[in-house]
C-alpha cells in the first residue's frame, strides 16, 4: 500500500511541473487560448495605406506567420518576426491573422479586424480653352487622361 501512495506522489510532483511551465508565460498552450499577445496597429485605415503591424510584446517568439482575408485586398512584406508592413489593396473589413510560436513551442493565434474606407479618384482637371476664341464658340479640350478603371464623362 505505501508503495502505491509512493508511486502516486512521485507521478504528480513529475508531472505537475510539467503541466505547470509548458503553457509558458501567460497561458497560451495549444490553441492560443487565454494568450498574453496580441496584434499591434491601426483599426481603421484608408484604401492605399501602407501600415505596420507588430505583436505585443515582440519578445519571446521563435516563428511567425502573417496573413490576411480576404487575400487579394491586402499586400503583406514581414521584415521581422514581430512586425509587418500591410498594404490594404481593396476596401471594406480585413482580418489579419498572426500564427506565431513561442520560445516554449506553445502556438499562438492572433486576429485583428481591420476597416478599410475606399478612397475616391482625384477628378479630372479643368479643360483647356484656346487664347484667343469667341466664348460663344470656344471649343473644349480634354487634359489629361483618367486612371486605369476610371471613365470621365462631358456635362452639359
Amino acid at each position: 500500500m505505501s508503495q502505491k501512495i509512493y508511486l502516486a506522489i512521485l507521478l504528480i510532483v513529475a508531472l505537475v511541473p510539467t503541466a505547470l511551465f509548458s503553457q509558458g508565460p501567460g497561458g497560451g498552450g495549444p490553441g492560443g487560448g487565454g494568450s498574453s499577445y496580441s496584434i499591434s496597429g491601426d483599426s481603421s485605415v484608408d484604401q492605399g495605406d501602407v501600415k505596420n503591424y507588430s505583436i505585443s510584446p515582440n519578445t519571446g517568439i521563435s516563428s511567425a506567420q502573417w496573413s490576411a482575408l480576404p487575400a487579394s485586398a491586402v499586400s503583406i512584406n514581414t521584415p521581422t518576426l514581430s512586425e509587418t508592413n500591410i498594404t490594404f489593396i481593396g476596401n471594406g473589413t480585413m482580418t489579419l491573422y498572426m500564427e506565431m510560436t513561442d520560445n516554449f513551442a506553445n502556438n499562438h493565434f492572433l486576429n485583428k479586424t481591420v476597416s478599410v474606407a475606399q478612397t475616391v479618384p482625384d477628378g479630372p482637371p479643368d479643360p483647356t480653352v484656346p487664347n484667343g476664341t469667341n466664348c460663344d464658340t470656344a471649343t473644349l479640350t480634354r487634359s489629361g487622361s483618367p486612371p486605369s478603371g476610371i471613365t470621365w464623362y462631358w456635362q452639359d
